[in-house]
């Protein structure tokens, strides 16, 4: 089958953008993050999901590679790959997250004679690193070469390469097959600006006008022997996002994200909890109610409005069940947990102290998130701490006390207990 030159350019698009099409692609480049060099940056979404904080600076992600082949005979063809060429990208003329792509020397366990990104068998001979260069001008080190960017040398691009073509170790998915290949890696530079997404992606070899190269990948799909990006569609799979958007923790759940659905609406002067402002803007709120009184919930998120737009937001939940801060042994760095019933730490910090005097001192574990996001967007405190069988019932979040004066809180606290009691 030839393609006409309009749906090459087609395919070549979509290659670029990372919006392959499954029901046209027969093979696809597919990148995955799998793990991360500290607790501070934390994966979801099958690996298409990379969240960072400003505490994720210097954390190297790393990616597997996964080539997915689509064909006429489903999970029961007959598969086989034999090369891959092409460049891992942050693409786009800007970025506000940035980082560096490098080749996943650990992952390289054929012959220690040989580089590149590919695993074996795709790391035999005429396989290659590529380039460590920043191809858009965006700030950051890609791997490889895109071909319509300047000169076209063909030792510039990845190459993941076996000597023959693999038939064997491929597992099945819809319409197809899939294997591992190869192995990347992504050491965050900068952190963007909360709430933002940086898409990084493979980026399939082309001719330097974006068209098909026959010689940028061979493989076998189904009775089709000899495949190549003339005779059918080479693309990348969906991009990977990294998404700045505060802490995460990957079994406790505990973060500020910038984006929530279904939470708790407690932001200052609009939604369903105003009243719980009592003595008007810029007055802490009180406590909300989480899922059934003395049960609560393992699970949920609660909205928040900074009211600057920097610093710190507090936020002060009661644990059910006896539960306290000991019983949470899944919280990793990037996020301060205290003990609210510890007098000793009450008494050393008169942040803290003043807000527990404020809400009546119905809190024994507090969450404190530096560097907030501000404004008037509302961001949210997710929370998941079913790995450890704890609950919330009550909670509440306090944007940038600072900002209100600890002294006004802690004077404030009669004042919120009389009217409390006068409803």
């Amino acid at each position: 089958m030839k393609m006409s030159s309009k749906a090459i350019l087609g395919l070549a698009v979509c290659s670029a953008l990372g919006l392959a099409s499954t029901a046209e692609a027969s093979l696809i480049i597919d990148l995955r993050a799998v793990s991360a060099s500290s607790a501070n940056t934390t994966i979801a979404n099958a690996g298409k999901t990379v969240s960072i904080t400003s505490s994720s600076l210097n954390d190297t992600v790393t990616f597997d590679v996964f080539a997915e082949i689509l064909g006429p005979g489903g999970t029961g063809g007959v598969y086989g790959l034999t090369s891959a060429w092409g460049a891992f990208v942050v693409p786009g003329n800007t970025s506000t997250t940035k980082g560096t792509f490098d080749d996943n020397g650990a992952a390289l366990v054929a012959n220690a004679s040989l580089t590149g990104v590919g695993i074996t068998p795709w790391n035999a001979n005429g396989s290659q690193v590529g380039l460590k260069q920043d191809i858009y001008g965006n700030g950051n080190t890609d791997l490889g070469q895109d071909a319509t960017v300047g000169a076209v040398v063909s030792a510039n691009f990845v190459a993941m390469i076996a000597s023959a073509i693999q038939t064997s170790g491929w597992n099945a998915i819809s319409g197809g097959v899939e294997q591992k290949i190869g192995s990347v890696t992504f050491k965050v530079t900068t952190v963007g600006a909360n709430g933002t997404d940086t898409p990084v992606n493979f980026l399939p070899r082309t001719n330097s006008s974006g068209g098909a190269l026959n010689t940028a990948a061979l493989w076998k799909e189904d009775t089709n022997s000899s495949r190549n990006p003339t005779l059918a569609s080479y693309a990348a799979g969906t991009a990977v996002q990294i998404h700045v958007g505060g802490v995460v923790v990957t079994n406790d759940t505990v973060q500020l994200a910038s984006t929530s659905s279904g939470a708790v609406q407690v932001t200052e002067g609009s939604g369903p909890f105003d009243n719980n402002y009592p003595t008007g803007p810029g007055a802490p709120p009180n406590p909300v109610a989480v899922g059934t009184a003395g049960t609560g919930s393992a699970s949920g998120s609660l909205a928040i409005n900074d009211l600057v737009s920097t610093g710190d937001v507090y936020v002060l939940v009661h644990l059910t069940g006896g539960k306290t801060l000991a019983n949470l042994t899944h919280l990793p760095g990037g996020v301060t947990a205290v003990d609210l019933t510890s007098s000793s730490f009450l008494n050393a910090n008169v942040d803290w102290k003043g807000l527990m005097n404020a809400y009546g001192n119905f809190a024994n574990v507090g969450f404190k998130f530096s560097n907030a996001p501000g404004g008037t967007a509302n961001n949210f405190f997710q929370w998941d701490l079913s790995a450890d069988s704890a609950a919330i019932d009550q909670i509440v979040a306090v944007p940038e006390p600072a900002s209100l004066g600890l002294a006004a809180f802690g004077g404030l606290a009669l004042l919120m207990r009389r009217r409390r009691s006068a409803k």
